[in-house]
C-alpha cells in the first residue's frame, strides 16, 4: 500500500495474523508461575540455540486451554502454524513436532512429583491460597486400542460402568477454588481406600501444614483410614457408607425435632433446607476388635427425603412386578424345581428393600407356591431413616455443625475439577502407549488444570460474572477469547509495528483480571 505524505510516497505493508486464541489470560498465569522455568530447572538440556522442555510443556498448556478443539500430537506443528507461534516464542512452528513432545515427555518422566510440587508452592504463594483443606476423590481416563502390556490400564470401575481400559488419576484440590496440589496416575483397578496414609504423608511433606484436612467421599472413609490419619495428627471428614444395622438404626431414631437448622444454602437450590444433629458413633468392623469412637453429624433434608422415597418405591416396585412375573412361570419349565424357583426370587428384590417386600416359597417340584406381602411396619422403619446421612469428622471441636458442613459442600469443587478434566480438558490417551509417556501426558493435563482454576480463581476475586451466572468461568473466559489476531503494519526502513486486536469483552476481562497488555508476550520475529 502506497500513501501520500507531505514528504512524498510512503510504502506501508499491513498484515493479520491468528495467535492462540487463549494466549492473553494463558500466558500471564504460566509466567505469573514461572512454569517453563520451573520445567526446565528439573529437565535441564544442553545450551544452545533450541527450544527448551520448559517452552515445550508451557506451549502444550497453552494449546490445551484454548478454544474450541485441540489437535492430537501429531498435528501439534500444522497448529503452531496456523497461530504463528514464532511470534510467541521466537521459533519456528516445524519444532513444535510430536517427536519433539516426546522427548519433553521423556524428559518429564523422572522428574513429575518435583515439578508438580514446585508449580503448586508457586501457585499457593503467589495467589494466596490456604492449602489447609484439601479435597481428595478419583476419576478415569478410558482409553481404546492396544495396552495389554501396560501396568497402569487395566479393566476398572468409572463413572457407574466398567471399562475393560482406563486408569484411574488421584486429584487432592484445595477448598478455595478447587486449585490441584497433587496428582498421582493409578492402575484402572485400583481402590481408593488403601492409598490414605501414603497420600496424607506425601501431602503433609509437599505443603506448609502438617495438620491436614481431608475431605473425601465415601470411598475414602474407613476403620483403617481413620486410624491412619489420627496416628498422621492429620483431620477427616466425610459420609459414612451405612451398612452396620446399629448404624442405620441410630440414624433413624433421632426425632425430626432434635435437628438443628443449617445455615447451607446451595446456589442450585436456595430454598432447600439442611439440619443436623450432632453426636458420636462407634466404627465396629468385623475383623477389628477395639471399636472405634468418632465424632458424627447427622443430615437431614426434606428434598433428599422425597427423592429417597421415590427411589424406594420404584425399587419395590420392580421387585413386586419381578415376584409377579416368577409367579406366573411357577411350575413350568426350570421353574418347577424348588431350587431354581428359590435362585430367581433371592435375585428379584434389592437388598434395600428385602425386609419391605416379602416372599414365601413353599410345596415340592413342580407343585410350588409363591406368597409375597409388603411389610408395612418396616417399611415405617426404613422411612423413618430416609432424607438422613453421616457425616463423620476428626475435626476441632471449635468448629461449628455449620462449619463442619459448609466444608463437606466444598467437596463439589472436587468433582467440578474432574468436570473439567474429562470435559474441557479432556485427555486423548490414544496419542501415546508407553506407560511413562502417560503419566507425562497426564502430569502436563494437571499443569494445564492448574492454570485453569486459577484462572477461575482470580475471576471470582475480581467479581466476574455473566447475564447467566454470578461468576464467569474459565469456560466462559476461553469462549470469549475464541480468537485473537495481530496486525503488523510495515513501513519501509522501519522496524515493524504490531496491534492486537481485541474485542471489548476481551480487554474488559484483561482489565479486571489486572493482566498485562498481551504485547509485551510477542519475541521478534525469525
Amino acid at each position: 500500500m502506497i500513501i501520500q505524505t507531505v514528504l512524498g510516497p510512503l510504502e506501508i505493508d499491513v498484515e493479520a495474523f491468528s495467535l492462540p486464541p487463549t494466549f492473553p489470560i494463558v500466558l500471564p498465569v504460566c509466567r505469573r508461575l514461572r512454569l517453563a522455568e520451573i520445567v526446565d530447572r528439573f529437565c535441564p538440556m544442553k545450551n544452545g540455540d533450541h527450544l527448551t522442555h520448559g517452552q515445550v510443556v508451557e506451549f502444550l498448556v497453552l494449546h490445551l486451554l484454548q478454544a474450541p478443539h485441540r489437535s492430537p500430537l501429531y498435528k501439534l506443528s500444522g497448529w503452531a502454524e496456523e497461530h504463528n507461534i514464532h511470534h510467541l516464542y521466537g521459533r519456528r512452528a516445524e519444532e513444535f513436532n510430536d517427536d519433539r513432545v516426546r522427548r519433553t515427555l521423556d524428559a518429564l518422566v523422572g522428574s513429575l512429583p518435583e515439578v508438580e510440587t514446585a508449580v503448586v508452592t508457586r501457585a499457593l504463594q503467589e495467589y494466596r491460597i490456604s492449602p489447609r483443606a484439601i479435597h481428595w476423590d478419583l476419576t478415569n481416563v478410558t482409553f481404546s486400542g492396544a495396552h495389554e502390556d501396560s501396568d497402569l490400564v487395566r479393566s476398572g470401575y468409572g463413572q457407574g460402568r466398567v471399562h475393560e481400559r482406563q486408569l484411574q488419576v488421584s486429584l487432592h484440590a484445595t477448598a478455595e477454588g478447587g486449585v490441584p496440589v497433587r496428582h498421582q496416575t493409578l492402575p484402572g483397578n485400583a481402590h481408593q481406600a488403601p492409598l490414605a496414609e501414603e497420600m496424607l504423608q506425601d501431602l503433609q511433606q509437599r505443603l506448609p501444614h502438617s495438620d491436614l484436612i481431608i475431605v473425601s467421599d465415601r470411598a475414602g472413609i474407613s476403620y483403617d483410614n481413620i486410624l491412619a490419619y489420627r496416628r498422621n495428627r492429620a483431620h477427616f471428614l466425610g459420609p459414612l457408607q451405612v451398612t452396620d444395622p446399629d448404624h442405620a438404626a441410630q440414624l433413624a431414631a433421632v426425632p425430626l425435632e432434635a435437628f438443628s437448622p443449617l445455615s447451607y444454602r446451595s446456589m442450585s437450590q436456595p430454598d432447600d433446607a439442611y439440619f443436623s444433629y450432632a453426636t458420636t458413633l462407634q466404627l465396629k468392623p468385623e475383623k477389628r476388635a477395639v471399636p472405634l469412637a468418632v465424632a458424627a453429624l447427622f443430615v437431614y433434608s426434606a428434598r433428599k427425603r422425597r427423592q429417597d422415597a421415590q427411589q424406594r418405591e420404584k425399587k419395590v416396585e420392580r421387585a413386586w412386578q419381578r415376584l409377579e412375573q416368577i409367579g406366573s412361570y411357577l411350575n413350568k419349565q426350570r421353574y418347577a424345581r424348588a431350587d431354581y424357583a428359590r435362585e430367581q426370587l433371592a435375585k428379584a428384590v434389592p437388598r434395600a428393600v428385602q425386609t419391605i417386600v416379602c416372599y414365601e416359597l413353599s410345596g415340592s417340584n413342580g407343585a410350588l407356591s409363591l406368597r409375597f406381602w409388603r411389610d408395612q411396619e418396616a417399611e415405617a422403619q426404613v422411612a423413618a431413616g430416609e432424607g438422613r446421612y453421616i457425616l463423620v469428622h476428626g475435626l476441632a471441636q471449635t468448629l461449628t455443625s455449620d462449619d463442619i458442613f459448609t466444608l463437606y459442600r466444598r467437596q463439589g469443587v472436587i468433582e467440578a475439577r474432574f468436570r473439567n478434566f474429562n470435559s474441557d480438558l479432556t485427555v486423548h490417551p490414544i496419542w501415546l502407549q508407553d506407560d511413562r509417556r502417560i503419566q507425562a501426558l497426564l502430569l502436563v493435563f494437571i499443569l494445564a488444570l492448574i492454570v485453569y482454576t486459577l484462572l477461575e480463581l482470580c475471576a471470582e476475586r475480581a467479581g466476574l460474572g455473566t447475564e447467566h451466572y454470578h461468576k464467569m468461568t474459565t469456560r466462559a473466559m476461553i469462549w470469549t477469547f475464541g480468537g485473537v489476531r495481530l496486525k503488523q503494519v510495515r513501513v519501509a526502513r522501519e522496524p515493524p509495528q504490531y496491534e492486537l486486536v481485541m474485542s471489548a469483552d476481551q480487554e474488559y476481562i484483561l482489565g479486571q483480571l489486572g493482566l498485562p497488555n498481551p504485547t509485551v508476550y510477542l519475541q521478534p520475529t525469525i
